[in-house]
């Protein structure tokens, strides 16, 4: 079973393949229940969440996720690397702007998860930098 987990030292690289995985299953809610998306976008105008934004999150997500993949498992690669960085960089600047500027997301617990998790991956993968890449 290890040899198909990542094979370079240090948590990062384990954090960001449960990140995918996570990823994952966000994608798989956005396809086909559309909850995960409405608990997260609960502005103060109410549900704006519509199958197409769901599905347009979702196309975004796994991407986020992939991209998280083939860092945990090539994490030395410098691109990979400044890819996987940037990814978490857009999630929040994306998140943020839709909390703080747009305002089509509240404060919540599925906020502070998910910005938890975005933020502390950035911070981490930033703190890292020369360390594996």
């Amino acid at each position: 079973m290890s040899s198909y987990l990542p094979q370079h030292s240090g948590l990062l690289p384990y954090y960001l393949l449960i990140n995918s995985v996570l990823s994952f299953y966000n994608t798989y809610n956005c396809f086909f229940s559309h909850q995960t998306v409405r608990d997260l976008f609960q502005g103060p105008n109410g549900n704006q969440v519509t199958p197409l934004s769901a599905h347009t999150f979702g196309c975004w997500t796994i991407l986020s996720g992939f991209v998280r993949w083939y860092a945990a498992y090539d994490i030395t690669n410098p691109g990979v690397y400044a890819i996987a960085f940037w990814a978490y960089f857009a999630i929040c600047v994306h998140a943020l702007s839709e909390l703080v500027v747009f305002k089509t997301m509240r404060w919540g617990p599925e906020t502070w998860a998910a910005l938890g998790i975005d933020v502390g991956g950035l911070i981490w993968m930033g703190c890292e930098w020369g360390a594996y890449a």
